[in-house]
């Protein structure tokens, strides 16, 4: 509702110069607005007169020429946080009310009341209408369910105080788009009518036939004018303004404005013509404006057009939820002076169907349409009017003409269009012959590409009703829906007719089946045979499908075979000769023809629309399965063997008469293990030297590999295909060979290495000389060649001490054969681990006595005691205190210490990744497995800035921890990544992550800090826990991480020392890009308690904190939650007595589990680095009780309540109620 009157300080003015009104922004989705046809405005009310802007509309509301907000930047921020502080919520103006002067701006100094006694009228408005305690009306106040909307647009104290407006939080603006910059062009559309003007007047509405004095106004886009450079696709506003305003109030109610379109887009009007389609559209530039014909497209419906009733039985869709009938709506074709034999038409074009959209016209019986005809041209037994409906693909479709009679004509039902679908295909290409008709005389005209069905009336009069089928259209490839409205008189008409429920109707229903058929042989165990049929007609689909996938029958046929050919061989030779085939077929029949809607006789359906493929495959191998006693077969047959496959597959389809394709391989491996016991002790004579003697005695020197492997494989493949057309395509040939080396190599118990070497390589020079390249072991030309070395070194220097070393290097040569030069690309790791036992470390220099002795001794002297205490004073026991004491050994304590702290595991990983482009040469050995840092070698001028790239990486990590004893366990974690990337162009960038405890306001100060974690059991043995819990344990963890990232663009610094890097990020802070620090506490507290009587209970306090920092600022963000949980479970049962059934036995369970969690989480952020400013923050409870049970397997279910409460800077206050249950039952059978 907008209520407007003039200013006391305005009533001088000319009314016409006076306005009120709005704007606002529109989505960027809706920028577009080209296809839209109607600016529509629901409004009540009579004066003044409306205008209308769309376009880009200046945000300055003020004309002040700088963004009015209420988001002020603090804290060094060059733009506000986005949430709305108390001392921001001032209004656009700037100020409260105080200082406001009255005229929409504020005062330099002093208060508007001071002015007001002082008599000013300059400075400030004074007049009767402005209100002191608010000078320019800019406060908010609304009471809910309150009809006194006057403030309800305030932007002063609407986010604050104890009623707060929805969206009130956000600061109010200027800014409608949000852009954060204050937009000022002024290029749009411009209309305007007065109020009481009918010209576009459009609809009205009545109540119990009393009109309400709602009216809607429909103004054509065409009808707006350009006020300097704007076009249709940059609507980014809409203003909406009242001039003519008078000294007393007035009110204007608007319901709902939008700019509208239709999917029927008008295609203009068109005379008969000579041509091939038969028209052509007419311009009538000699035509004054009143007598121009006019064709145009709209919508009328029940909601907005009080006198319009739809056909009989038609009503819109009805809310039984909310009991509201959705309104029923016709697409109205409105014309004026159309002259005779003329057409106007409109069109929808089907942009976006899918394939089950397109198939879905296939499978209805009818399309159905009603037509209403509204027009002092039509009558009931007379018209002047036609109508047509056609649907195809460019020059290809149907088209049904027939006239319009009066309104409905629901009782002669002349007007309605029912198209037999199935009758209209079968008239496309039947032979007029066979062609069923609706009346003995109708007339069928066949031409050479149009053919027409011609109705006539049981006298055989014409009934100008006909269809028209031009070229060749299919109902599964519509692309347009178009009507047309035809003058058939002889004089100008005017009208219009109304188009309802254009509908599909008369679903087919035709079975479709899927089945699959098996068989298997088996001939005892020298083969076997399978056999597989399988169908599923095009019409077949799941339950839960509307339509089927596939228009298709599909058949497919497999037959597979496996003999064993060893079987007839003496079973001595321990030789294996597996041959499998198979043989497949596969079938697909379209039900119609492609493109088309004609139905494929399935018994003569031709191969040229049908998908046909037949596949022959044989594979074998050789080799043996038994070892050989002769040495020399031992290590070559043995260890050999080979493989053969052949396939050739045969396909036709739609586009193609044939597809072949055939494809052979085949393969060597030679696998050869040696004897794990193939070394020597040549340090055995050492096993009496000191600290070293046990190592050394079991030294093993290894004198054969672990293994070598090698192998070769060959592969031919030749493809070639043939269009329908007759076209051959050249042949694809490809003959490739793979190779491939590994030998394992364990030279001591601690040494060993690995090797690897693979190629691939084009021998499509031998084609049909397969022999000849073997003969002669030509490799071809070599495409790409793979390196890998690894080694391993583990020594056993001391039993507390266990280091680990590993080194890999990966190499990758490849050539595309198409450029200069290859590339090439290392991956080398060095990697270390020490593993230091601290209990063993200290008994390699203590020797305690066993434990097991001393327990043993203890328990033997206390039978002692104890014996001798039945029978001795008192004294003796003394004298036995005395011993123990007498044998305390602080070496024993200091063992104890030591055993209590967890190995410590120390390691460091480099990796070193680097690759080059088009180099020319061949790769130096060094450069391949690290041992030289370059290749040294020229590369390609057609390389370009893409040189390659090199990437370096070092991680460090400490691991250790405590068991203080049983109950108290500690651990620790450190790790340091370092990581230096560098591409082709010199830009190079550094980064850093490790453990750190940072602490300050600004988390400005810290240190480098292994995280940690602590764990304590058995705190049901404490006093007073131990009554009521069986079990319980708290924990406790925290992870600081630090990470840092530079970039560096001329010239990159040394490398980053990995144990003084702080010197490091203080030298280069200028290059520093990013930052974060994070401090993790999860849980800072954590509480498990199993009580008696089946309940348990959990609490867990997480708690977060970090830091992230960039050249503009930084933002630290703080979390913490706390949650508790409690469950207690009851099982039990009953037995219940069935007759002529016995017993019943129930089991059940019954679990009740109640939650509580509170969170809180707050940003605060800092332009400056020094100031902070909280950005959002927001607080949340929650508690919730669920009662879940279990009555057998197959039954459950539970009942669930949940209360939550929620604060935040956005949204305020804000409780949440959630009831529910669930029942599950479990049917099977």
């Amino acid at each position: 509702m907008l209520r407007y009157k003039a200013r006391e300080h305005q009533y001088n003015l000319d009314p016409d110069s006076l306005w009120v009104g709005i704007t606002t922004s529109l989505y960027s989705g809706d920028y577009d607005q080209i296809q839209s046809k109607f600016f529509e405005i629901w409004v009540k009310g009579n004066s003044g007169k409306m205008h209308i802007d769309l376009g880009k509309i200046s945000e300055d509301m003020d004309g002040n020429g700088q963004l009015n907000t209420e988001d002020i930047p603090a804290a060094g921020l060059t733009l506000g946080n986005g949430f709305l502080e108390d001392i921001e919520d001032t209004g656009l103006d700037g100020c409260f009310d105080e200082t406001e002067n009255g005229w929409g701006s504020c005062l330099d100094s002093g208060t508007y009341a001071e002015y007001y006694a002082q008599g000013d009228t300059i400075l400030i408005n004074s007049s009767s209408d402005v209100d002191p305690e608010d000078p320019n009306g800019d406060n908010w106040l609304y009471e809910a369910g309150s009809l006194d909307y006057s403030k309800v647009n305030g932007t002063e104290s609407n986010g604050t105080g104890s009623k707060i407006q929805e969206g009130g939080k956000y600061p109010d603006t200027e800014d409608l788009d949000r852009s954060t910059f204050l937009d000022k062009t002024n290029d749009y559309f411009s209309s305007s009518f007065m109020l009481t003007d009918t010209t576009y007047l459009a609809g009205t509405t009545e109540k119990d036939g009393i009109p309400t004095g709602w009216k809607l106004f429909r103004v054509p886009l065409s009808n707006f004018k350009k006020v300097e450079n704007i076009e249709w696709n940059e609507i980014r506003y809409v203003r909406i303004a009242i001039t003519g305003l008078e000294p007393d109030h007035k009110t204007l109610q608007i319901a709902k404005m939008e700019i509208v379109g239709n999917e029927w887009q008008e295609m203009g009007i068109y005379s008969p013509d000579t041509s091939a389609n038969g028209q052509y559209r007419t311009t009538f530039s000699n035509l004054s404006d009143e007598d121009q014909p006019q064709f145009q497209v709209a919508v009328i419906n029940t909601e907005d057009n009080a006198d319009y009733i739809p056909p009989k039985g038609v009503k819109g869709e009805y809310d039984r939820i909310n009991e509201i009938q959705s309104k029923e709506q016709s697409l109205v074709l409105k014309f004026s002076n159309l002259p005779p034999k003329h057409t106007g038409i409109a069109q929808k074009t089907l942009y976006t169907l899918n394939d089950n959209q397109k198939r879905s016209f296939m499978t209805y019986d009818f399309m159905k349409m009603y037509v209403n005809g509204n027009s002092p041209w039509t009558n009931f037994s007379e018209t002047d009017v036609e109508l047509f409906l056609k649907f195809g693909l460019g020059d290809d479709y149907y088209e049904i003409t027939q006239p319009i009679f009066s309104g409905w004509d629901e009782d002669e039902n002349r007007n309605s269009f029912k198209i037999d679908l199935n009758w209209l295909t079968a008239l496309k290409l039947s032979d007029t012959t066979k062609i069923k008709k609706f009346n003995d005389q109708d007339r069928i005209l066949d031409s050479a590409n149009v053919r027409q069905y011609i109705y006539t009336d049981e006298e055989g009069q014409l009934t100008g009703k006909r269809v028209k089928i031009v070229g060749k259209p299919a109902l599964n490839r519509l692309q347009y829906f178009s009507v047309g409205v035809k003058n058939t008189g002889d004089e100008t008409i005017n009208g219009e007719l109304w188009l309802d429920e254009l509908r599909l109707s008369g679903v087919k229903k035709e079975k479709g089946v899927a089945m699959r058929v098996q068989s298997s042989l088996k001939l005892s165990d020298l083969g076997s045979a399978t056999v597989v049929y399988s169908r599923q007609d095009a019409d077949y689909h799941r339950l839960q499908e509307r339509l089927s996938k596939s228009n298709n029958t599909s058949e497919n046929f497999n037959l597979n075979g496996k003999i064993d050919l060893h079987r007839f061989l003496p079973r001595s030779l321990g030789i294996s000769i597996p041959v499998n085939g198979s043989f497949t077929q596969n079938q697909s029949r379209p039900k119609f023809f492609s493109g088309e809607d004609i139905l494929v006789d399935p018994n003569n359906t031709p191969d040229s629309i049908m998908i046909l493929s037949n596949t022959v495959s044989l594979n074998t191998s050789i080799k043996k399965t038994g070892k050989s006693d002769n040495k020399l077969l031992k290590y070559t047959l043995d260890n050999i063997s080979l493989n053969f496959s052949a396939s050739q597959s045969r396909s036709s389809d739609v586009t193609y008469k044939q597809k072949w394709s055939e494809t052979y391989s085949g393969k060597f491996g030679y696998n050869l293990s040696f004897d794990r016991n193939n070394y020597i002790k040549p340090l055995s004579w050492a096993e009496k030297l000191p600290l070293i003697g046990n190592s050394a005695k079991d030294f093993n020197l290894y004198y054969t590999p672990t293994s070598f492997k090698t192998g070769m494989n060959l592969s031919e493949k030749l493809t070639w295909n043939e269009t329908r057309t007759g076209v051959k395509s050249p042949e694809t040939y490809n003959f490739g060979l793979n190779r491939n080396l590994n030998l394992d190599y364990k030279f001591t118990n601690t040494l060993a290495s690995k090797y690897a070497w693979s190629a691939q390589s084009k021998l499509n020079d031998y084609r049909g000389y397969i022999l000849t390249a073997l003969k002669e072991l030509d490799p071809g030309t070599v495409t790409q060649t793979t390196e890998s070395f690894n080694t391993t070194y583990s020594p056993t220097i001391m039993k507390w001490l266990k280091p680990a070393f590993n080194y890999t290097a990966n190499f990758r040569w490849s050539d595309d054969l198409t450029r200069e030069g290859q590339n090439i690309s290392t991956q080398l790791r060095f990697g270390s681990n020490f593993t230091l036992t601290p209990a063993q470390l200290i008994e390699f220099i203590i020797k305690p006595k066993s434990q097991t002795k001393s327990r043993s001794s203890g328990r033997t002297g206390n039978t002692r005691s104890r014996s001798r205490s039945r029978n001795a004073p008192g004294p003796k026991v003394k004298d036995q205190k005395k011993d123990s004491k007498k044998g305390f050994n602080p070496l024993n304590t200091i063992h104890g210490l030591f055993k209590k702290i967890s190995p410590v595991s120390i390691s460091y990983t480099e990796t070193l990744n680097r690759s080059a482009n088009q180099i020319i040469g061949d790769v130096p050995t060094g450069y391949k497995f690290g041992w030289i840092p370059e290749h040294g070698l020229e590369q390609s001028a057609e390389v370009g800035s893409n040189l390659g790239s090199w990437d370096h990486k070092r991680d460090g990590s400490l691991r250790s921890g405590l068991k203080l004893s049983r109950a108290i366990t500690i651990s620790t974690n450190f790790t340091q990544n370092l990581s230096t990337t560098r591409n082709s162009t010199g830009l190079e960038q550094m980064s850093m992550t490790r453990d750190y405890v940072a602490y300050g306001e600004l988390l400005n100060e810290g240190l480098p800090f292994p995280g940690w974690s602590f764990r304590l059991t058995g705190l049901e043995k404490w006093p007073i826990i131990k009554r009521i819990a069986k079990s319980a344990s708290m924990e406790h963890s925290f992870s600081g991480k630090e990470t840092r990232s530079w970039q560096f663009e001329d010239g990159a610094p040394e490398q980053m020392n990995f144990f003084n890097f702080g010197a490091f990020a203080s030298e280069y802070k200028d290059n520093e890009r990013s930052s974060r620090i994070n401090q993790n506490f999860s849980p800072l507290i954590g509480l498990n308690l199993t009580l008696k009587k089946n309940i348990s209970l959990t609490f867990r306090n997480n708690m977060s904190r970090s830091l992230d920092e960039t050249p503009t600022g930084l933002t630290i963000q703080n979390d913490n939650s706390y949650t508790s949980t409690g469950t207690y479970t009851h099982r039990g049962g009953m037995n219940i007595p069935v007759p002529f059934y016995g017993t019943l036995n129930l089991n059940n369970t019954i679990s009740f589990t109640l939650n509580f969690d509170l969170n809180e989480s707050r940003e605060e952020r800092s332009g400056d680095k020094v100031n902070l400013e909280v950005g959002s923050f927001s607080e949340s409870w929650k508690t919730g009780l669920r009662m879940s049970y279990q009555f057998s397997t197959k039954v459950s279910g539970g009942i669930r309540y949940e209360y939550r409460e929620s604060d935040t800077r956005t949204t305020g206050k804000k409780i949440d109620r959630d009831f529910g249950f669930d029942v599950n039952l479990a049917i099977s059978g």
